[in-house]
């Protein structure tokens, strides 16, 4: 007695596993249309006033381990309301991104590591400021001694009537 097999189910299997193969392919492709977005505002410590013509550095790491460098991508202002926004395509920036706020008149910002998240960053910038100090006498013959943070010092003594000095 003579068995027949069908050379058909072994060719119908493979072209069946291939389409299945290139529909996964298809549905794993990457999405090219991903967007980095630099978003967020600039207040002012102490009043929360929004900060109008900041410049937010865009940066870029750069170098190996033992030399480690940056430089500037591109920078972006805020506007009126202390806001900032600009969208990159994702191969328009290097990998490791990084943002430094600054304003003449305010203490340069801590840096922003960019992250995936796309959400807003709240940037609060230190004014600079001015100290005076005035000294009156008492009358007395002690001398006063003020100290501030460390490398600032201001010494008055009685003798020498009022004295000021700006920090």
């Amino acid at each position: 007695m003579k068995t027949f097999t069908s050379r058909r189910q072994p060719q119908s299997l493979w072209w069946l596993v291939a389409t299945l193969a290139v529909l996964a392919l298809a549905s794993c492709r990457k999405n090219r249309d991903t967007k980095v977005i630099i978003q967020g505002r600039v207040t002012e410590y102490g009043t929360g006033e929004p900060i109008a013509d900041a410049r937010i550095y865009v940066l870029c790491y750069d170098g190996g381990i033992g030399s480690p460098s940056s430089y500037l991508t591109d920078s972006i202002l805020t506007d009126t309301d202390g806001r900032f926004y600009r969208a990159y395509e994702d191969a328009a920036l290097c990998d490791g991104v990084y943002l430094i706020p600054y304003k003449v008149g305010y203490f340069k910002g801590s840096e922003i590591d960019l992250t995936t998240d796309n959400l807003p960053h709240e940037v609060v910038l230190d004014p600079e400021a001015w100290l005076m100090i005035v000294t009156v006498p008492d009358g007395a013959t002690n001398y006063d001694h003020i100290g501030i943070g460390g490398d600032f010092s201001f010494e008055a003594y009685a003798f020498e009537g009022i004295k000021q000095r700006v920090f």
